[in-house]
């Protein structure tokens, strides 16, 4: 049995606190340096052929797609060698590719069993990294000592798609406060519009009392010269009256008519409101919301724009209405 811990560490070599070492989501090391130690403290349990006490146990390992062989000191003559093998290194900076390597590979030892006078043949098979055989020492692995196949910086792919979502997000905000610009001509173009509605209505409510009153007027002479029957017959009551009702109902539908637009406008003025408080979060607000605000914006743009073309739209035909029945009653009283 082989015992090997793998922990992390600072620069200096010394084993970092659960606390200090705790990493929620490994893509925050990237880009980042990260320093920890392989060590293998003692092997277990070993046999060997009987009464053959001159035997030797190492043990060596590969990592990270390195050319490098870390190989551990002989031990001699014991079935649960000490090994004390410490081996510290250094990933700057962490890239995709190791990330990737940790969760798809496993570290993998060679034992190794020796006879006396041997050895020298195997610690000299391979080259190594001049750090005396990794025995207490530190290795630093960056992009241009891994192999070939490590070859290709991941980081900085990572980098480029991180700019280009912020082109991304520039863009859509742009488009952003090209609609919120549109929303604020269209807000004017409909006070403008309801202006000229107003002054429409007060024409009309003027003429129609002009028409009230000189109609009453008129029938003056009728009443005066109603004792001759026989010339001018009086007119019955309900074509006496008439003129008056009418007024009042033009007047009552007008009425109706601006309550019920400014009625309609207030879902407007509400949804207006929630969208200058969206937009003041919107520029206080961290990157990563940036997607919900606009497409909070894009909805709210879109009702207002609705609200007030419901209103409008409203306001006008009951206007077209009520000035279409006057003149349709105008037209049968004359």
């Amino acid at each position: 049995m082989v015992q090997v811990v793998i922990s992390p560490a600072d620069a200096q070599g010394r084993q970092l606190a659960d606390a200090e070492a705790m990493v929620i989501d490994p893509s925050e090391l990237l880009g980042k340096r990260l320093d920890f130690i392989i060590s293998i403290p003692q092997c277990l349990g070993m046999k060997w052929i009987q009464e053959e006490k001159s035997r030797g146990s190492m043990f060596s390992f590969q990592f990270y797609g390195t050319s490098n062989t870390y190989r551990s000191k002989p031990v001699w003559h014991s079935l649960n060698a000490k090994m004390n093998f410490t081996q510290q290194f250094t990933i700057n900076p962490v890239s995709m590719e190791f990330l990737q390597y940790l969760q798809t590979h496993a570290l993998v030892l060679d034992m190794w069993g020796l006879q006396e006078g041997r050895e020298e043949d195997l610690t000299s098979s391979s080259p190594q990294d001049g750090s005396d055989n990794g025995y207490g020492s530190s290795s630093t692995i960056q992009e241009g000592s891994r192999s070939s196949s490590f070859s290709d910086s991941d980081l900085e792919q990572v980098l480029h798609m991180r700019e280009a979502e912020n082109l991304e997000l520039k863009k859509q905000m742009q488009d952003l406060e090209a609609e919120l610009e549109k929303l604020r001509f269209s807000e004017q173009a409909a006070k403008k519009e309801k202006f000229t509605l107003l002054q429409q209505l007060e024409k009309l409510k003027t003429a129609q009392q002009v028409r009230a009153a000189s109609g009453g007027g008129g029938r003056q002479p009728n009443s005066s010269a109603g004792s001759s029957t026989s010339r001018t017959p009086p007119a019955p009551a309900t074509q006496q009256k008439a003129p008056s009702s009418a007024t009042k109902s033009m007047d009552g539908e007008l009425a109706k008519a601006i309550k019920e637009f400014f009625s309609g406008l207030k879902p407007a003025l509400q949804t207006l409101r929630e969208l200058k408080e969206t937009s003041g979060q919107t520029s206080a607000g961290e990157q990563a919301d940036l997607q919900v605000a606009m497409d909070r914006h894009a909805q709210l743009v879109h009702k207002l724009d609705e609200d007030l073309s419901v209103s409008l739209t409203s306001l006008k035909a009951n206007v077209v209405a009520a000035v279409k029945r006057k003149k349709e009653g105008a037209e049968q009283q004359s």
